[in-house]
């Protein structure tokens, strides 16, 4: 009796029903563009027009920059769920590399702007005469930068990175032969796990700060209301990237351990699904609800974009050929 030859991957891939998953992945990665590139980019135009550059006013515009390349970032992984994971734009190997390297790099950064915003209010409710440096913060970012493109560089240069039908983008071959593998996964995780912790330690000490204080006045009020918004900003952070902790622990737990990695990851769905929603789609879905978020807390935001989109409306019925829209400045209440 002549024993049935086992699939490949490739051949696993074209069945029904992982046609079926990769067809509902990108419809998602296609909806948080439709919502998060538009919202970002009148989050970011609306703090740009404020006209009090406050500290947390700096931290939204960064979170919102990062935000719109996070939102067209997953472009060609749509691309390749749709059209049976052929490589696509990424078959080339340079632009493969870039498009990874940019990848990384929003996702680290995006973790760090989160924990600053958080970490700042944070700081502000429990010490409030405890001034922040708006200009150590800032530099900050331009030090995180620098870091997390310094490792990523390094690392891609001395090692191949290729295209993968498993992961939907490029992966590292031969892993067991990877130079300053485990320095650099060391490194990964510090990057992308000590942020969320920072932010967990921050809204607890917050939720317990505020409900012990009494708002009395107007500028309590405020206050109350920023920190309430930073509470919302902190915990929809932690929700959408719970998946990508998870997968890095699962992956640590695999380096580090006597366990192998088929141990985890023989499940064909976890195999071709847990890398690309835990490095991609996490990372995608934050920042297409944090202009939301940003809609519902922010009522002079909501007023202005409404007021946008009416005046967009009446200067194209006045004058379908030509228009222009005027902002006016305003000053975040609820940052």
């Amino acid at each position: 009796m002549t024993a049935t030859p086992e699939l490949t991957n490739d051949e696993i891939l074209q069945q029904t029903q992982y046609r079926v998953y990769d067809s509902l992945l990108a419809a998602a990665f296609c909806l948080c563009l439709i919502i998060g590139l538009p919202g970002n980019s009148l989050a970011l135009k609306y703090f740009v027009g404020v006209k009090k550059r406050s500290l947390p006013t700096l931290l939204y515009i960064a979170a919102c920059s990062i935000d719109i390349v996070s939102s067209v970032i997953h472009i060609p992984v749509v691309i390749n769920l749709v059209n049976g994971r052929k490589s696509g734009l990424l078959e080339d190997q340079n632009m493969c590399l870039v498009w990874y390297f940019v990848l990384i790099l929003v996702q680290l950064l995006s973790m760090f702007v989160v924990m600053l915003i958080t970490l700042t209010r944070a700081i502000v409710i429990n010490l409030p005469f405890f001034k922040i440096s708006t200009r150590a913060v800032l530099i900050s970012i331009f030090l995180a930068v620098v870091y997390f493109s310094g490792w990523n560089v390094t690392y891609f240069i001395l090692n191949e990175y290729l295209y993968s039908g498993e992961t939907v983008y490029c992966s590292l071959q031969q892993e067991e032969d990877a130079k300053m593998g485990f320095p650099y996964m060391i490194n990964y995780l510090v990057c992308s796990g000590i942020p969320p912790v920072i932010v967990f330690v921050a809204l607890v000490v917050s939720i317990w700060k505020l409900l012990k204080t009494d708002v009395t006045d107007l500028s309590q009020r405020k206050n109350h209301q920023a920190s309430v918004t930073m509470i919302y900003f902190a915990i929809l952070y932690l929700f959408c990237n719970l998946l990508t902790l998870l997968n890095n622990v699962l992956y640590t737990v695999t380096q580090i351990s006597d366990k192998e990695y088929d141990d985890f990851y023989k499940n064909h769905f976890m195999n071709f699904y847990s890398w690309p929603m835990s490095e991609v789609f996490c990372t995608v879905l934050n920042a297409s609800l944090n202009p939301v978020l940003y809609l519902y807390r922010m009522k002079k935001m909501r007023a202005w974009i409404f007021g946008t989109v009416r005046r967009c409306k009446t200067a194209v019925v006045s004058s379908p050929r030509s228009y222009a829209i005027t902002t006016t400045n305003f000053t975040v209440t609820a940052q």
